[in-house]
């Protein structure tokens, strides 16, 4: 029978407390020999920091997590996922250190993923009732949907990663909401799993907020960490989606704003003809940045969304509302989401139009800065403020 912990009864809060310190520590000790290893992320470009900064957050928060689980056997995850996870660590510290061609890591990301959910037998053998009265069952092909759901949640995360706290906050609030939702239906294995996440996060956010007296990060998640907490998320929604009693689309609305920011940039681009990887400054904290907006108040600001979101989609399934309805109002988001940052985008451009036209996309089509269209601008620009550090670049 699996050992259970409890919050008050002996190892959860020190496993907690323990995997909070390790990660503390490991960043700590990995600050100073990011050079030596070629993890410095340099400003230039489209990076807007003032000074060099480790980009060793993920393998600290990889520390941390791999050796709970090598202490406590209660709060570890299958083999696989954890092979998964180190190997999504590896990929992107690979990238961290010299950039790789964004298909060459989608390829080796969606062969990492479809082979350890595989392995660890994670699927999708329910959706739910996401039509009135019939419950869908995708068979086969549940395989397929879980490895695009889990790509979609790591690549939504690496792409939302461009102000200081802001990936490690939304990633926090995450692992809360799926911890959350297995402790209501009861299964508190993955309950506690969910939640030592939380506690590494944590640990790494003590390094990457901004605080008074530090206006800027110390260190920044990096891909190594964007890549490998998104894999992990992505792929304990799935499990407790299909081991509990929370339904596959109320683990949806736990990493909704991510997913979110990422399909509106892409169909944004898309719609502009202008290739999905190619770097812009059209995620939601562009946005919020133009709006005047510091890099800590839009981190708030998306984290709390993101709160908002998980809370909502929980709520629905607490109060008996069909699956079919919780979709429904997901979707209404979505474009209500869309219609609105859109929309924002166009207040934007319309103040700003007499006085930087090309950069609002006024000028000749051809101009390169006009080609992702209405945010293709430069926030900092726009709203005349200085701009926000930026997490690993902006994508």
């Amino acid at each position: 029978m699996t050992e259970h912990l409890t919050l008050f009864d002996g190892l959860l809060l020190p496993s907690l407390l323990a995997t909070l310190l390790g990660t503390v520590l490991a960043i700590g000790w990995l600050i100073d020999r990011a050079p030596g290893l070629g993890l410095l992320d340099r400003p230039g470009g489209r990076k807007h920091h003032a000074q060099p900064t480790p980009l060793v957050g993920g393998l600290g928060i990889g520390f941390g997590l791999i050796a709970i689980w090598l202490l406590v056997p209660a709060l570890r995850p299958d083999p696989w996922l954890i092979a998964g996870f180190v190997a999504m660590l590896t990929l992107g510290a690979v990238d961290d250190h010299r950039e790789l061609p964004a298909l060459q890591k989608l390829a080796v990301e969606l062969v990492v993923v479809a082979v350890c959910l595989a392995g660890a037998g994670v699927t999708l053998g329910h959706l739910g009732t996401l039509l009135p009265g019939i419950k869908v069952h995708p068979l086969w092909l549940g395989w397929l949907i879980a490895i695009f759901g889990v790509a979609s949640v790591l690549n939504a995360l690496n792409m939302i990663d461009g102000v200081d706290g802001l990936s490690g906050g939304i990633s926090f609030a995450g692992f809360a909401a799926l911890a959350v939702a297995a402790g209501l239906a009861g299964d508190a294995a993955l309950m506690q799993m969910a939640l030592v996440p939380c506690a590494a996060m944590t640990g790494f956010l003590g390094y990457n907020l901004r605080f008074p007296g530090r206006p800027a990060a110390r260190v920044f998640l990096g891909d190594a960490g964007s890549l490998s907490v998104g894999f992990l998320l992505g792929a304990y929604a799935i499990m407790i989606s299909q081991k509990t009693s929370v339904p596959a689309i109320t683990t949806v609305w736990a990493v909704t704003l991510p997913l979110l920011d990422g399909l509106t940039v892409i169909q944004r681009r898309s719609a502009r003809g202008v290739s999905v990887t190619q770097p812009g400054a059209d995620h939601l904290h562009h946005l919020l940045r133009a709006w005047g907006l510091g890099a800590t108040a839009i981190t708030v600001t998306e984290t709390t969304l993101a709160l908002a979101f998980a809370g909502l989609g929980i709520a629905l399934w607490q109060v008996g509302a069909e699956e079919w309805v919780s979709l429904f109002l997901l979707l209404l988001l979505a474009l209500v989401f869309r219609v609105a940052s859109d929309r924002a985008w166009e207040v934007l451009r319309e103040r700003a139009a007499d006085t930087h036209p090309l950069i609002l996309g006024n000028g000749p089509e051809d101009d390169p800065r006009a080609l992702v269209g209405s945010a293709s601008l430069d926030a900092a620009k726009v709203s005349g403020l200085p701009e926000a550090r930026s997490g690993h670049g902006e994508r």
